[in-house]
């Protein structure tokens, strides 16, 4: 069984009520007219319901429509509506539903309806929004915050967050971040950024990465293994200072061992490890 439905509530085959409903929705109307009461604010419907029931007729239920889809079943309500008048039917009229009423309900019935949700996060529609709102066609277009609302913000955003919604924003980072189009647009902006420019071209920048980048924490450092007269091993990675300073090595000499102008010094050997592949 479908989850949603449109119907005909008849009197004597005649059409006077096109409703949309779930479970027992279009039997109401009766149920509650006859306790005196009014399902909605219809008072043409109510009307009509206890005229047909003070004259002891049948009033006739039909299903028209089944669907899942909650805004299927609003749109076939209201063109069954129009194909069959709003002058024959209790819909739509002074004391009843008004077209504002009806648009209204078929908006709840879009934010309810999955497959309006799903055409929301759409790539197409996101782009389309996008473009949409691009420099001066964006409303907030040179406006700023007002000082209250930008400590709301800073306030909303300084409360510790929940585990959940944490871990939500770290896998929603992970997927983003590592996509290439994503490192591109990271790339270029940074290229762009005139503060980053200024940044990297710090001294105190410039000292930190120099520093950073030293012996092992160098990516393209090699690796030599030095043989001691004594036929000692020494494995040096990057820098030699502290090797030469800790074995009282006359630098000018070894160096000219490690770059093969000399085979040996003193006794000293070397031999220069190659990277795995």
């Amino acid at each position: 069984m479908c989850k949603y439905y449109v119907y005909y509530l008849k009197d004597r085959d005649k059409v006077f009520y096109v409703g949309k409903g779930s479970n027992d929705r279009m039997y109401k109307h009766v149920k509650y007219a006859k306790k005196g009461l009014k399902l909605t604010n219809n008072q043409n419907l109510y009307d009509k319901i206890m005229s047909i029931l003070n004259e002891e007729r049948e009033i006739v239920y039909e299903k028209i429509f089944e669907t899942d889809d909650e805004l299927e079943a609003y749109d076939f309500e209201n063109n069954e509506i129009n194909r069959i008048g709003l002058e024959n039917l209790c819909n739509l009229i002074s004391g009843g539903y008004f077209k504002e009423n009806l648009s209204e309900r078929v908006k709840e019935g879009l934010k309810k309806s999955k497959k309006f949700k799903k055409s929301l996060k759409s790539k197409k529609r996101i782009e389309k929004l996008r473009l949409a709102n691009l420099g001066e066609k964006n409303p907030q277009f040179g406006k700023k915050l007002p000082k209250w609302r930008v400590e709301q913000i800073r306030e909303i955003n300084s409360k510790p967050k929940s585990k959940s919604h944490r871990k939500n924003i770290s896998e929603s980072l992970k997927k983003h971040i590592k996509s290439e189009s994503h490192r591109k647009n990271i790339s270029e902006s940074l290229k762009n950024s005139r503060k980053f420019q200024e940044k990297i071209k710090s001294e105190e920048y410039r000292k930190k990465h120099s520093l950073l980048s030293r012996g092992k924490n160098n990516s393209n450092a090699k690796t030599f293994i030095f043989i001691s007269p004594n036929n000692e091993e020494f494995k040096i990675t990057g820098g030699m200072e502290n090797f030469i300073k800790e074995n009282r090595i006359n630098r000018n000499k070894i160096l000219q061992v490690r770059k093969g102008l000399i085979p040996e010094w003193n006794g000293w050997r070397m031999y220069e490890l190659k990277p795995t592949i």
